[in-house]
């Protein structure tokens, strides 16, 4: 399983652009490589390549055609790791994100990648002493070999006139005309181990691997120096990457140099080609790993955080999306008596700390430390362990691996055996360095801790995440990850059963290696498989009980359901649909077109329904079958349909059965007529139950709420929407039959520009099978009576599927009273309801089983509480005067936190094609 959480989550290795500074190429030792917008920032592409085992896969070096329509990326290739028999260079297509060749095979992993300016050659820098390797376009065939080399090759670089030049680590510098001719070969100016090169019309520059930082521009065709750069008064490691403005003029650096230990890394810029004084223009907590010139001005970088971005006057960042788990230590990383709730901080050392419960499955906030949790004993025993290569314990040393470094320990409660944490490995041994076991680890150990029986170890990762290990054996148990910038979390099993936060469920997915090492891997979402391992019941149980097998088995007796064989996820695959003829963007001039496309399906099932969406809502195909027939599977197809006259995200997804692929999407960009934009109508549905049948059910404000906020959106007639109309159900009227009707109404009454609104309060349970219910006012809560007395969850979320337009779903159905709080999984339901094939928005008052409140100083539930305020103060509204669906996300979130005390957190789901709407507008 892999973390996909819309950016890098391990150190950016490589950074290139495109010719016309469009587009941005990154990847990065998390074994991906992405495309970005350079201008918006937004990512267009993902490309994988095969991976196996830690290692197998990682990305070490990227390239970006010219014309930006091939993308060259490699590094520690998993054919070498697993079969031995050659390494390669993958090339994507930029437009499918397809590999559509391979380069190799070559007998070591590829440290740098570079394309000519020209576009008509590839140059690949080997590790040890492999040499260079140079294709020609349309790069079949054998390559241009120089192998004549004694030491791996660190940097390689193309000068304006398709000249290349390469650097090594024993200190070498090569020149090779465009035709690989030898012209210049000789040792660089200190004769010591060289870390990059940049080459430019003007001038070639080269950095030094070892301390101190010193860069020297050298004259091309004798490769002897002409000047030192400026690197005064810098002492501590190097500056490893560096490249030329797209002009020549000014020289960039950055790399693992810094100051002093409390300061920053630092990215300088030296002006006339060097000569000029050092100064200072961006800076990072974590090292520069790799600059390139933006060719529209000023520089792109990249960072091990991992985070990237362009330094000029219009230049965007992308942040980082995975903890810095570095310093996780003493206070900074506590955990619980048991160890199931482990509470650290998202920022280097322990900022702001909010805690996780795995036993709850409740993530927030913790301002205050919480009684029982504890730091790693870390002082009992003599162990010199503190960012060292050499641990020792007393006077025995410690076995570590050759290129291991520990940098986190705790001590057992017995104190007789320890854990330590180092780069790529977490182990176990006792006093005298004897080693119980050893577990490979995705990112260097930054924090462990034990629980206090010493049985469970908790650790801290570079990759963001946490991860909860058997301390007698060292299996892992469970990881935890949270995206940084929305708080969504997920943690699961190494097996794939997993618990989610509402919207967490796309964070992470298998990574499915292709039939050949040739073929594009696929990746799936976990929500794709959420009817077999969503499991909460699993994961709140998988750490006290130290197993996985026992906690699946102990849930399933709590919930009733039988043993059996876990059916493998190769058997669960989806189908997959793949766009063809199309390039990076669809262009319409009429509202009819027409798309061609091809399905597969992994497993051999029968492919029976394909949809098209525009902006994530149905729209009617011509030529895609309808429903329970089987396609054509590997045969290119077509489907027409119409589009709106402006530009939108077209998505074609493939069903088997009820099971939805991950979508296919193109842009389409509209280039016909314009059209003015007019106000959309609005369509409601609200239903509230404060009076049920059962008088036991009943609550103080559910039917309150609806009726408030249905007042809130008709105040909204003529400000946002041009016309509001709304049916309220509250109460006695608000049967399982009256609120069905209504919902299908609204597909008769909403046009393809309208939005919809749907409100449900009063209490939800969950079934044994996870299955949601909304217990209308007749509902009988016998769980055989539901599907017969309750609006089922299934219902809602197809019927809203059905209906045109914008679709926002709002969702207060995890009351209090009659002894049924936590008989709700919100998650689950969030995650049901905001999954691709319901392609609405989803907003619910809580998260996993937490219990929504009422007072009676507010006269409502605390999310309609936050709802109400919110859509009457400007202030959340923005600088245009309207409410956009992030802006009422972050506002209701942190409102109904406030109101509760942290005791109620609102949660939004919905699907990453729908693109970012309005929904009110300020009086």
């Amino acid at each position: 399983m892999r973390i996909e959480a819309g950016n890098h989550t391990a150190p950016i290795n490589a950074i290139d652009m495109s010719a016309d500074g469009r587009f941005l190429l990154t990847a990065g030792k998390d074994k991906t490589a992405r495309l970005w917008d350079a201008k918006t920032g937004d990512l267009l592409k993902i490309f994988r390549v095969p991976i196996a085992g830690i290692d197998g896969g990682q990305l070490y070096a990227a390239a970006l055609s010219p014309d930006g329509k091939l993308a060259a990326v490699g590094g520690y290739d998993a054919n070498l790791l697993q079969n031995n028999d050659g390494g390669f260079v993958y090339l994507f297509d930029t437009a499918t994100a397809q590999i559509v060749k391979r380069l190799g095979p070559m007998s070591q992993t590829v440290n740098d990648i570079a394309f000519s300016p020209d576009g008509s050659r590839i140059a690949v820098g080997l590790h040890l002493d492999q040499g260079v390797r140079v294709w020609t376009a349309p790069f079949y065939g054998a390559p241009a070999v120089d192998q004549d080399y004694s030491d791996a090759v660190s940097g390689l670089a193309f000068a304006p006139d398709n000249h290349l030049f390469v650097v090594t680590q024993d200190g070498l510098i090569r020149h090779y005309d465009q035709d690989m001719n030898g012209v210049a070969r000789g040792p660089s100016e200190d004769q010591a181990a060289l870390a990059g090169i940049a080459a430019s019309e003007k001038a070639i520059a080269i950095t030094y691997r070892d301390a101190p930082p010193r860069i020297h521009v050298i004259d091309r065709n004798s490769l002897r120096g002409l000047y030192a750069v400026d690197t005064s008064g810098l002492a501590r490691h190097s500056l490893e990457a560096i490249a030329w403005s797209a002009d020549g003029e000014i020289l960039y650096g950055g790399g693992s140099n810094f100051i002093g230990d409390d300061d920053p890394f630092v990215l300088y810029a030296w002006d006339q080609r060097g000569q000029g004084k050092r100064r200072a223009i961006g800076q990072s907590w974590a090292q520069y790993t790799n600059v390139t010139a933006n060719p529209n001005g000023g520089v792109a970088w990249a960072t091990s955080d991992p985070a990237f971005g362009l330094l000029d006057p219009q230049g965007m960042t992308e942040e980082r999306v995975i903890a810095d788990m570095r310093e996780k230590l003493g206070e900074k990383f506590t955990v619980s008596e048991g160890g199931e709730a482990v509470r650290f901080s998202f920022d280097y050392g322990g900022k702001e700390p909010w805690l996780f419960d795995g036993a709850k499955l409740t993530f927030s906030p913790s301002p205050t430390p919480p009684n029982g949790f504890h730091p790693a004993d870390v002082t009992s025993l003599p162990i010199n362990w503190e960012d060292t290569d050499a641990p020792m314990s007393g006077d025995a040393r410690i076995p570590i691996g050759d290129w291991d470094r520990s940098h986190s320990l705790a001590i057992s409660p017995n104190k007789k055996t320890f854990i330590l944490g180092m780069n790529y490995t977490i182990a176990k041994y006792d006093v005298s360095g004897g080693q119980f076991w050893r577990h490979p680890v995705p990112g260097t150990t930054w924090g462990v801790n034990l629980s206090s029986d010493g049985l469970v170890v908790v650790a801290a990762h570079a990759d963001g995440t946490i991860r909860w290990y058997d301390a007698l054996y060292g299996e892992e148990l469970l990881a935890f990850y949270v995206h940084t910038p929305s708080k969504r979390w997920i943690a699961w099993t190494p097996q794939g059963y997993y618990a989610a936060s509402p919207g967490a469920e796309e964070l992470i997915g298998w990574h499915v290696n292709g039939k050949s090492w040739s073929d594009t891997p696929k990746f799936y979402p976990a929500s794709r498989f959420r009817d077999q391992f969503y499991r909460p019941d699993i994961i709140a149980r998988v750490v006290a009980l130290r197993s996985v097998d026992a906690a699946v088995k102990e849930a399933n007796n709590m919930a009733g359901r039988k043993d059996g064989p876990v059916v493998p996820i190769d058997a669960l695959l989806p189908a997959s649909v793949t766009l063809l003829d199309v390039g990076e963007a669809i262009e319409a001039k009429t509202q009819e077109i027409s798309v061609n496309y091809l399905l597969t399906s992994p497993t051999g099932r029968a492919v029976t329904r394909v949809e098209a969406r525009i902006d994530d809502r149905p729209v009617s195909t011509r030529g895609a079958a309808e429903v329970d027939e089987s396609l054509a599977l590997d045969t290119p197809q077509s489907l027409t349909l119409d589009v709106p006259p402006r530009d939108v995200l077209l998505s074609i997804i493939a069903y088997i059965g009820d099971q939805p692929s991950v979508a296919a999407e193109i842009p389409i960009r509209w280039l016909g007529e314009k059209t003015v934009e007019k106000k959309p109508k609005l369509f409601a549905v609200l239903a509230g139950i404060s009076e049920y049948n059962n008088k036991e059910l009943n609550l103080g404000f559910a039917a309150k709420d609806a009726e408030d906020f249905a007042g809130a959106l008709k105040a909204q007639e003529g400000l946002f929407y041009d016309t509001v109309d709304i049916e309220t159900v509250v109460n006695s009227d608000a049967t399982k039959s009256a609120i069905e009707a209504a919902l299908v109404k609204l597909r008769k009454k909403a046009t393809a520009d309208d939005m919809v609104i749907v409100f449900l309060a009063g209490h939800g349970v969950t079934d044994a099978s996870l299955d949601y219910y909304y217990l209308s006012a007749d509902a009988e809560m016998e769980e055989v009576m539901l599907p017969a007395t309750a609006v089922s969850g299934d219902v809602i979320r197809k019927s809203l599927a059905k209906v045109p337009g914008k679709v926002v779903l709002f969702m207060d159905t995890c009351r209090s009273g009659a002894g049924i709080e936590g008989l709700v999984d919100m998650s689950r339901a969030a995650n049901d309801f905001g999954q691709e094939a319901a392609g609405l928005v989803m907003f619910a008052s809580s998260q996993g089983r937490e219990v929504s409140y009422e007072r009676a100083d507010w006269q409502n539930g605390a999310f309609t509480e936050a709802l109400l305020s919110i859509i009457d103060d400007a202030k959340y509204y923005g600088e245009d005067g309207r409410l956009s669906i992030p802006e009422l996300e972050e506002a209701v979130t942190t409102k109904v936190a406030e109101l509760t005390e942290g005791r109620q957190n609102a949660g939004m789901t919905k699907y990453g094609a729908i693109p970012r709407f309005f929904i009110a507008a300020v009086k």
